[in-house]
């Protein structure tokens, strides 16, 4: 019998279950995580509870379904985020408010974190040991939250009034959470009045631009895209660095962005015109590119993530969620914008995670 552990989270532990399921039924084989390029996780429809995981192995052949294919069940509704820990993916589903663990060898499934109702999970974020941070958007009710979470234990540590929070980045023992303001926290002393916002040389908030994440480069710095600036951050003294103002591209709220392997050169989505694409940005820069490295607009249809992958030379994975309600696709361009693959997954592809 296949132990399967149920966590209640609340504001306060709620308790521990624990139950026997059925053997797993191996209906498919699924390839090895050795043999995994990158894992797609599928937001599905709202309300449909039709998220799902696929993989991509390094014959750029894809196995749909991993986690119904292993468990028997659908994986949840709106799947938002993913982090591995250990031995162990974490799969945050926000319109079921649960988080899914698994085994990451075979996605067999080992627990499963259920939030109460009111708590909209989106973005998780590991802090190390046994703690990871787990953030929500702002509500129509009340302002998001963002939870300290001892996955251990099954406790929330605490919560803090912080707004609308995107992926969190640790650096350097602190915790950067962009959003509609950019904030940090120490690890260690993560509370309400210890709480610092980074501002911009006008001394306005910095609101990170829709999901776009806050990636690292070569000298420690992070940098992070508004509505029409990239922002570079002195991690240490918590305070802007270089601001580069973005006028003859446009930032969409799908725009993201990412960093090469040598973490010296950025890569942001645009648009130019009629054209959506990739554009690049060298960290010693003092301007914003005026132009598109490539266009995408000819094959993708509606860009839902991106990610620049360090396999070798870096190359482009660009989500494209299609209608919504179709099987959509993740698409692969070199740097310069040579197409390579086309990958069908499941339904609005949202995350991809890179395996190392």
């Amino acid at each position: 019998m296949q132990l399967h552990k149920s966590l209640l989270l609340g504001i306060s532990f709620a308790g521990i279950l624990s139950s026997c399921t059925d053997p797993v039924e191996y209906k498919t084989p699924i390839p090895t995580k050795s043999d995994m390029r990158f894992l797609v996780l599928n937001e599905g429809q709202f309300g449909q509870s039709t998220a799902s995981v696929s993989c991509v192995d390094y014959q750029n052949e894809v196995t749909n379904d991993l986690f119904r294919t292993m468990n028997n069940r659908p994986l949840g509704d709106v799947a938002q985020s993913m982090a591995e820990i250990g031995d162990k993916y974490y799969f945050v589903l926000n319109n079921s408010r649960k988080i899914e663990v698994v085994m990451s060898k075979d996605m067999v499934s080992y627990a499963t974190i259920a939030l109460p109702q009111g708590i909209v999970p989106a973005y998780i974020t590991y802090l190390g040991g046994d703690s990871i941070a787990l953030g929500e958007r702002d509500l129509l009710d009340r302002t998001g939250k963002l939870y300290i979470i001892d996955i251990a234990q099954g406790k929330t540590r605490r919560s803090l009034d912080i707004g609308s929070a995107t992926q969190c980045v640790e650096v350097a023992g602190k915790l950067f959470v962009p959003g509609n303001k950019l904030r940090v926290l120490t690890l260690g002393s993560m509370t309400a009045d210890k709480m610092r916002e980074i501002k911009d040389s006008e001394g306005n908030s910095i609101a990170t631009n829709g999901d776009a994440q806050l990636v690292k480069d070569a000298n420690n710095h992070l940098w992070t895209l508004t509505a029409n600036k990239l922002i570079c951050i002195d991690v240490a003294k918590e305070k802007v660095l270089k601001e580069i103002s973005i006028s003859d591209l446009a930032i969409e709220w799908n725009s993201r962005l990412g960093i090469s392997q040598t973490k010296n050169i950025l890569y942001f989505t645009a648009r130019k015109g009629a054209a959506e694409g990739v554009a690049k940005f060298a960290i010693t820069d003092t301007n914003a590119p005026s132009d598109l490295i490539f266009s995408y607009s000819d094959k993708v249809k509606q860009q839902y993530n991106f990610v620049v992958s360090h396999e070798g030379e870096d190359t482009f994975l660009v989500c494209d969620a299609t209608d919504f309600a179709s099987r959509g696709f993740v698409y692969e361009f070199t740097n310069q914008g040579e197409f390579l693959n086309r990958f069908e997954v499941g339904i609005t592809p949202q995350y991809v995670h890179l395996l190392k």
